[in-house]
C-alpha cells in the first residue's frame, strides 16, 4: 500500500504538470493571437502610401514628406509597423514636425482611410527680426545674423539679409538665446502708431529689467518700460513732439516716457 508521503508527492507533481500545460497553452494562444494581430497590421491595403500636405507656402512638400516617411518607417516594439492607417502615430508626427520646422505654428494630422494621411499646416508669418545681443555678426559674411519673429513675438528660423526698411529689428541687451519677445503686440502697435504720427522706428533694444529703447530713423530714441501703457505712452510722445520739442527734433538724444504723464527729454 503506497505511503501517504508518496501519494502527496505524486499529487503535487500532477498539479505542477497541469499548471505547466495550462501555462504553455496560454502562451501558445497568446503567441498565435499576437501573430495574427501583427499580420493584420502588415496588410498592404492598410499601409500608408500617400502623404498630402496643405497650407505650407515656404516649407517644401519634399522636406515635410521626407520627415514624415522617416517616422512611418519605424516600428512599435520593433515588430508592428507604424505606417498602418489604423495605428499610425498622429501626435508623434505633429510634435516631431513642429520640433524640426520652427516655421510651423499649428499642425493637424488626419488619417484618410485606407492608405493616406493629410497634414494641414499653418506657418508663422514674419513681422519683425530678432538680431541677438550687441549686434552679432556672422563670422563668414560680416553681416547681421537675424531671425524672424512672428505676430505673437515668437522667434523662429534664421532670416536672409534684408534692407533696413523691410522689418523692424529687435536686439537683446540681456542675452542672445531669446525665444519670445514680451509685449510684442503692444510694441508693434506703438511702432505703427508712431509711424502714422510721422516717427519711423528703426530698431528696438530690449534692456535689463524690462527697459526698451526704441530707436528712430532720425537718430534719437524713446525709453519705455515693459509694464507701461503703450497707448498712453504714444499719446505722451505725440504731445511732447508737437507742443514741447516742435522743430528741435533734429537735436534730440532721447525722450523718456517711463514716468506716466511726466515727460523727460534730452538734447544732444
Amino acid at each position: 500500500m503506497p505511503k501517504r508521503k508518496d501519494i502527496l508527492a505524486s499529487s503535487r507533481r500532477l498539479k505542477r504538470k497541469r499548471f505547466l500545460l495550462k501555462a504553455a497553452f496560454a502562451v501558445g494562444v497568446f503567441l498565435v493571437l499576437f501573430a495574427v494581430v501583427s499580420a493584420m497590421f502588415y496588410i498592404p491595403a492598410l499601409r500608408i502610401k500617400n502623404i498630402e500636405i496643405r497650407g505650407n507656402s515656404t516649407l517644401g512638400n519634399g522636406e515635410i514628406t521626407s520627415a514624415v516617411s522617416g517616422f512611418l518607417r519605424e516600428k512599435y516594439f520593433l515588430i508592428i509597423p507604424k505606417d498602418n492607417i489604423l495605428i499610425f502615430p498622429k501626435e508623434e508626427i505633429s510634435v516631431e514636425l513642429m520640433k524640426k520646422f520652427d516655421r510651423i505654428e499649428k499642425i493637424k494630422v488626419i488619417g484618410v482611410f485606407p492608405d493616406s494621411i493629410s497634414i494641414n499646416i499653418t506657418e508663422r508669418n514674419p513681422t519683425a527680426l530678432f538680431c541677438g545681443k550687441n549686434f552679432p555678426r556672422s563670422l563668414t559674411s560680416g553681416e547681421l545674423v537675424c531671425f524672424f519673429v512672428d505676430e505673437n513675438g515668437m522667434v523662429f528660423e534664421k532670416a536672409p539679409l534684408f534692407s533696413d526698411n523691410v522689418y523692424v529689428k529687435f536686439y537683446n541687451g540681456k542675452k542672445d538665446g531669446l525665444k519670445k519677445i514680451n509685449k510684442f503686440k503692444d510694441l508693434m502697435k506703438f511702432i505703427e502708431a508712431a509711424l502714422n504720427g510721422g516717427v519711423k522706428i528703426r530698431k528696438i533694444v530690449l534692456e535689463k529689467e524690462g527697459l526698451k529703447k526704441i530707436y528712430t530713423s532720425e537718430g534719437w530714441y524713446i525709453m519705455l518700460n515693459e509694464g507701461d501703457n503703450f497707448q498712453t505712452a504714444f499719446e505722451n510722445l505725440k504731445l511732447a513732439l508737437e507742443e514741447k520739442i516742435k522743430d528741435n527734433r533734429k537735436y534730440l538724444e532721447y525722450i523718456d516716457l517711463r514716468f506716466g504723464n511726466k515727460l523727460f527729454y534730452k538734447y544732444r
